[in-house]
């Protein structure tokens, strides 16, 4: 049984035209019984199209294609098989908008493209020239395998998105789902963190007590469905909010900066565990748990590095 798992929001498809976006499109809706939200094309094609007619809005587009890619619960499947094969299917079948030459600059364009975004662990590229069956089981394994990322692991690969910036600086936000069985007790014990993390851990539990007990400015008790269980701190994780909604408990979760290598891991590891674990101590007893977390700055330290 998975106690937590990285679920895809959107998965999106890309590459030039040509590729076999539409028929993967195509075969993964029915692969999926169409249960999966999947898009043809994204901010990536956006800026390579701006790039081939040399419009004047790229850094704007890679911007917004940096926001797309800095969510953690978008996944993308790009398609570059080799030139010959794109061209040989623009020969047999034709196209409104593309000849030879300026799909031989598009192809060349999303490739350099690609390469500055390939290393990202929710970008995954198909070049091979493989059947649109293998295709599609390659792209359904690629996405099973994310969303199977334990807070851990992702924590870890988070250093990964840092890359997209020159200054190795970026907003970032995920979504996990967890198990109300979910725990993770040693990393209330990491080297360097066991003492803020169990500052943080009593002082949510305190404003929970305090905010059920009526110790509030309004002298009033607080039930379940309060927006009153929150935390905040001028410190790194900053806010913290508890909010039991439907049978389901959200934890929205704040952190005003965050050394995506030296914390990276914990922090997200601690964050999974408090979240399951204050709602077995106050018997919340929800379905399931949804933990949001927002990076104001997730950096790599150059000092560090």
């Amino acid at each position: 049984m998975n106690l937590s798992s990285l679920p895809v929001r959107y998965v999106i498809l890309e590459g030039p035209d040509c590729s076999g976006k539409t028929s993967l499109y195509s075969d993964l809706n029915k692969a999926t019984a169409f249960i999966r939200n999947i898009r043809d094309r994204s901010y990536l094609s956006t800026l390579c199209y701006a790039r081939l007619y040399d419009r004047p809005v790229v850094e704007e587009l890679r911007f917004s294609l940096r926001e797309e890619l800095c969510n953690a619960n978008n996944f993308f499947v790009i398609l570059l098989p080799e030139k010959d094969v794109i061209l040989n299917r623009l020969r047999e079948r034709g196209d409104e908008f593309q000849n030879e030459i300026s799909l031989s600059r598009l192809y060349d364009i999303f490739l350099e493209e690609t390469e500055k975004i390939e290393s990202l662990p929710n970008v995954f590229v198909i070049r091979s020239n493989c059947s649109k069956r293998e295709v599609t089981q390659l792209a359904l394994r690629a996405l099973n395998q994310y969303e199977q990322l334990t807070p851990a692991m992702l924590g870890s690969l988070s250093r990964m998105w840092t890359k997209l910036d020159s200054d190795a600086e970026i907003q970032f936000g995920l979504r996990l789902n967890l198990s109300p069985e979910y725990k993770d007790p040693d990393v209330m014990f990491v080297e360097h963190e066991a003492e803020y993390f169990k500052g943080i851990f009593d002082k949510c539990k305190e404003v929970i007590q305090k905010e059920t007990a009526g110790e509030n400015p309004y002298n009033s008790p607080q039930g379940l469905d309060t927006r009153r269980f929150f935390y905040s701190s001028d410190t790194c994780i900053s806010s913290i909010h508890f909010l039991n909604r439907s049978g389901s408990l959200r934890v929205l979760c704040g952190l005003r900066s965050t050394d995506s290598i030296k914390n990276g891991s914990a922090d997200l590891r601690f964050l999974s565990h408090l979240s399951a674990e204050i709602a077995r101590i106050f018997s919340w007893n929800p379905k399931q748990i949804f933990l949001d977390v927002n990076y104001n700055s997730l950096h790599v330290r150059h000092d560090k590095v």
